[in-house]
């Protein structure tokens, strides 16, 4: 699974775009600051935008199917769990973490992947007077929604398989990580098939 995740990113960093310093001022296209006056907006920058957009899209596609990859593989860690329980006699173990190994190296491809498309989206500089139509706003808006629960959830997860390794089931904070993965991937799925279908 490391040389899966190693891949995953090596390919992500393959994607980068490079621009020389002189075609494209750096300091007027930072990741958070993106708007650029439309008199300064040039060509470069223009070229810039629809490589970073194009990126954007293609590693939204990779994201996606990591998500659906990391949610299938947390259900067959915790389908394991429960059969190997049932073979002890309902005896919970340390050993149910091992059953979560794989979810864990999917799910840690799929952050990755998914803060590179991320990236993508928001290092692509537009002119001040550019606007979105309602369709990219319900894009970007729900990127609030997924941004978050990417953010959380890995700590949750965490946690929950600190449990696990601990001979019990997730409990506290740890058991809000499902339902939190759930409420994010459907968020992304819903922001996923704005961008395939409308654009």
């Amino acid at each position: 699974m490391k040389y899966f995740l190693l891949l995953v990113v090596s390919y992500s960093l393959l994607l980068c775009p490079c621009y020389a310093a002189d075609e494209v001022k750096l300091s007027d296209v930072g990741i958070f600051h993106s708007r650029v006056p439309s008199e300064q907006f040039t060509d470069a920058m223009f070229e810039k935008r629809t490589h970073m957009l194009e990126h954007h899209k293609m590693m939204g596609h990779i994201t996606m199917g990591l998500m659906v990859a990391s949610f299938a593989s947390a259900f067959i860690g915790r389908k394991k769990i429960d059969d190997d329980r049932a073979s002890r006699g309902g005896l919970k173990s340390a050993d149910d973490a091992s059953n979560m190994n794989l979810h864990m190296g999917i799910a840690a491809a799929t952050l990755a992947s998914y803060f590179t498309t991320a990236y993508f989206s928001l290092g692509a500089p537009k002119p001040d007077d550019f606007e979105d139509s309602s369709a990219r706003k319900w894009h970007k808006g729900l990127a609030w929604i997924h941004g978050s629960a990417m953010v959380l959830a890995p700590v949750l997860g965490f946690l929950a398989f600190k449990d696990y390794h601990n001979g019990k089931d997730p409990s506290g904070l740890a058991k809000l990580h499902r339902p939190l993965m759930m409420l994010g991937f459907g968020a992304f799925t819903a922001s996923y098939a704005i961008g395939v279908y409308s654009w």
